[in-house]
This record gives C-alpha cells, structure tokens and sequence, in this order.
C-alpha cells in the first residue's frame, strides 16, 4: 500500500468535514473526497486542459471545498473570486486575457 492510499483510507472516515449552519447540509471526509473526484472527472469532460483557469464564484457554503478540490485534482488552476465584488471588479478579473471558466450557483 502506497502512503497515498494509506491517506485515503484515512480519511475515508464517516465524520463530519463540512456543515452549513443555515441549512444543515453536511458532508463527510468521504463525500468530499467522492464528489470531489466526479467533479473532475466532469471537467476532464468538458474539455478543460491542465493549468486552465476556472473560477469560483460561491459564497461559504459546504460545497466549496468540493468544487475547489475537484478544480485542483483535475489539473487546473483555482482563481477564487469573492460574491461582494461589484460587477466591475468580476468584469475586471476576466479581461487579463486567459480563458476562464466559472463555478457559481443560481441559488441556495
């Protein structure tokens, strides 16, 4: 067993990583670590290349860690972008002439 292994069985563990305290939505180390992965998977799919930028628009919610783990897993590089920018600010964070991608949500 490689050490790498050695650490997924490790956390692969049914205790709580992430809780909204709003909505209660909850996730385990081994839930993170599963959606995490498909979402990789997902973006391999959609034809995204290793160091593609893709940027994430969420506020702190218990899924960011999946989107941002599965971004990193599949090669790609995270630029997080924060929901209190004024639309300029977003606007301004696309023109440095890299394709980008984005993950946000339509609601919670």
């Amino acid at each position: 067993m490689t050490f790498y292994q050695m650490i997924l069985n490790a956390i692969f563990i049914s205790h709580t990583f992430q809780e909204c305290a709003l909505t209660g939505r909850k996730y385990s180390h081994k839930e993170i670590f599963k959606k995490s992965h498909s979402f990789a998977a997902s973006l391999k799919q959609q034809g995204l290349h290793r160091r593609d930028v893709v940027c994430i628009l969420l506020p702190n919610i218990p899924e960011y860690p999946i989107v941002a783990l599965g971004i990193w897993e599949a090669g790609l590089i995270v630029s997080p972008i924060d929901p209190s920018y004024t639309p300029g600010k977003v606007r301004f964070t696309f023109k440095v002439g890299i394709q980008y991608i984005s993950i946000n949500i339509v609601s919670v």
